[in-house]
């Protein structure tokens, strides 16, 4: 099941938007383009990266700096394998 923020990001009657801590990554920390400039320098995300990867944290990185349910690399399905069916069509 999701959680209330995952249903309305997925609902049609919002509009969401996503702001991840850098535009692309995981790049070369010299290619990094932060969205906070201020807060998060390039050498802070790499660091951050580093530090819960080596937690086993990986996840919790993509998740929390980059606004990803599941890190690309460790989805198990892509999102073309499911079907969205209304709950009244299938009843």
């Amino acid at each position: 099941n999701d959680d209330i923020l995952m249903m309305m990001a997925r609902s049609s009657e919002y509009t969401t938007i996503k702001f991840p801590v850098a535009d692309v990554f995981p790049v070369p920390e010299d290619e990094i383009v932060s969205s906070w400039k201020d807060r998060f320098t390039p050498e802070r995300i790499m660091a951050q990266f580093r530090e819960a990867k080596e937690a086993g944290a990986e996840a919790d990185f993509y998740r929390e700096m980059m606004l990803e349910v599941v890190n690309d690399d460790m989805r198990m399905f892509e999102e073309d394998f499911f079907k969205h069916y209304r709950y009244a069509d299938v009843k």
